[in-house]
């Protein structure tokens, strides 16, 4: 069985075939006329095959075959040149013609007026008879635009012509200025509502000679100034985004002009700021003293610190330190809206000394610290030695018969007692001071 399907040059079908029950010997062949209509299309067709024997095997083979004209003498590499020129400078494109006609050609070649001036190339030629001669087609890119026209081939013996369409493909450019493109749009414009900085980039690209580098610098004019940021000066060989930075401080409408300048090129963006951000001052309060109270030295205590926002600007940024205690607090993300309040639950760990500070950074229109001071009552641990007393008490005792002794252990025990009871309620000063007094006893 045999399946075949043509196609012409655009992939259209031309004519289909299916064949069953064919039975070959060894070396024999089928043929089959097909028949070209004498409007066809000229250019290359394509046969695809699906053979299958009686055994269930099967191949599928693709050939093609190519239509010409009666009158033709000559074929061309391409019918449709493309080249994209993205810097200025000389270029060169090949384009070959091969003799079909097997005499020889005299060729002439002539280009349209949307080639002058950029596309030069040899207008008249021999080409041998069967030869493929390739032709270099020289481009001179001194304004990078796009190009657009046709190349006419004629064969000056039969009079057999052909064109060449030809477009060429060049930097979409909203600002060009000599040796620079811009492909973004001359306008910039930004709407903000908050304290904060917002970039966006424009894309600037070096047009000229191949190889060149190019060294262009900033600048900002207008009322806009103060609340723009962008570099004063960056070199670079084919393209640069620059970055526009927008830091709104007050609310308002400001604009004003951007300018990137090279050598004798120069391009200006119009930039524009709406500024809805507050107005006014910031103004914060800070708890001004924290007591992490009385504590055995080497533990930890929590306490909080308030953060008064009586301004109109959000407080941001928060963070805490100490170069007296090691803290620990959860500030990531917090805010504070301008005229709320919030607390920060702060942890001392391993506490050892009695005074410091704890440094509290945020920012409001711009960094600031506050500071807090931190006191604390830190003891000495005496649970232990409290625990000692007793068993010197109890060891004495069972060593000693002495009535007066015995009295006098007993009222040491007594007082131990009630400072064991206030170092467990936390009464920390006056279990020392009881403690100091049954040792006087117990000595």
């Amino acid at each position: 069985t045999l399946d075949a399907n043509i196609t012409d040059p655009n992939g259209q079908l031309l004519a289909s075939y299916n064949l069953s029950n064919v039975s070959l010997g060894t070396d024999e062949q089928f043929t089959e006329t097909i028949d070209i209509p004498g409007d066809a299309m000229t250019g290359d067709y394509q046969i695809e095959m699906f053979v299958e024997d009686v055994y269930r095997g099967n191949k599928t083979v693709l050939r093609s075959f190519s239509v010409r004209e009666n009158t033709q003498t000559f074929e061309l590499s391409d019918t449709t040149l493309e080249p994209e020129f993205n810097r200025k400078g000389q270029y060169e494109t090949e384009l070959n013609i091969t003799d079909i006609s097997g005499t020889g050609l005299n060729i002439s070649m002539a280009k349209s007026n949307g080639l002058e001036g950029a596309l030069n190339f040899t207008e008249d030629f021999q080409v041998d008879p069967d030869e493929m001669k390739s032709l270099t087609l020289e481009w001179n890119i001194s304004d990078l635009q796009s190009y657009s026209g046709e190349i006419e081939v004629v064969d000056e013996d039969s009079n057999y012509n052909t064109t060449v369409d030809v477009d060429t493909d060049a930097p979409d450019c909203e600002m060009q200025d000599g040796n620079l493109c811009s492909p973004s749009s001359n306008s910039v414009t930004e709407t903000m509502d908050e304290r904060t900085t917002r970039e966006t980039t424009v894309e600037v690209i070096n047009i000229g000679e191949q190889g060149s580098t190019r060294t262009v610098s900033m600048s900002v004019s207008g009322n806009i100034s103060d609340y723009v940021s962008v570099p004063e000066e960056e070199s670079f060989s084919d393209t640069y985004e620059i970055p526009v930075n927008f830091t709104p401080q007050e609310r308002g409408m400001f604009t004003g002009t951007m300018t990137a300048a090279s050598e004798n090129s120069e391009l200006q963006y119009d930039l524009e700021l709406n500024s809805n951000v507050p107005s006014g001052t910031p103004n914060v309060d800070v708890t001004e003293t924290v007591n992490i109270g009385p504590l055995v030295e080497g533990e930890s205590e929590d306490a909080e610190v308030a953060i008064d926002n009586t301004g109109e600007i959000k407080v941001g940024n928060i963070s805490l330190s100490s170069e007296t205690y090691s803290v620990d607090a959860d500030t990531d993300g917090m805010e504070i809206p301008g005229e709320s309040s919030d607390t920060i639950s702060v942890t001392f760990n391993d506490v050892s000394s009695s005074s410091g500070q704890l440094e509290i950074s945020l920012e409001a229109l711009e960094q600031a610290n506050e500071t807090v001071d931190v006191s604390a009552e830190v003891y000495s641990d005496y649970s232990s030695k409290i625990d000692d007393l007793f068993s010197d008490i109890q060891n004495l005792r069972d060593s000693t018969g002495n009535q007066q002794a015995l009295s006098t252990l007993d009222e040491a025990e007594t007082t131990l007692d009630s400072a064991e009871v206030s170092w467990e309620n936390g009464n920390y000063e006056d279990a020392i001071n009881t403690y100091e007094d049954a040792d006087e006893k117990y000595q």
